[in-house]
């Protein structure tokens, strides 16, 4: 794997993770959700786990140098 494309997948995974952990905690404030801590890291984790899996099942498929499904143009 390139220096690229773990960058790519990196970034990728850090904002899903990211993303679904401030999801999670405004559902808790606004108590749609109830969660423990360790539940909202988990769900946000679960998120990032499955960005890191699609990115490494895209890598025969698609651009060798990013984590996207897309070929380049």
């Amino acid at each position: 794997m390139s220096k690229a494309f773990v960058l790519d997948l990196g970034e990728r995974a850090l904002g899903a993770f990211l993303g679904a952990a401030v999801g999670v905690l405004g559902l808790d404030v606004t108590n749609v959700l109830n969660l423990a801590v360790w539940q909202q890291a988990a769900t946000a984790g679960a998120s990032a786990a499955a960005v890191l899996v699609l990115g490494l099942l895209s890598k025969p498929v698609g651009d060798k140098q990013t984590a996207s499904v897309q070929k380049k143009q």
